[in-house]
């Protein structure tokens, strides 16, 4: 999670992702630091 949704998704807490009909549920383990929509993004590994 970008460092601008820290304090709504705290570090173990969990967000789900929907994508056309599915979703997934994802359970946050860390923060970056960053500039794109002023640090409101999330990033995902490939393999999820």
């Amino acid at each position: 999670m970008g460092s601008a949704l820290a304090e709504q998704y705290p570090v173990g807490s969990e967000f789900t992702a929907n994508v056309g009909e599915q979703s997934h549920t994802y359970t946050v383990t860390g923060h970056v630091q960053s500039v794109n929509n002023g640090g409101a993004v999330c990033e995902l590994t490939s393999d999820g």
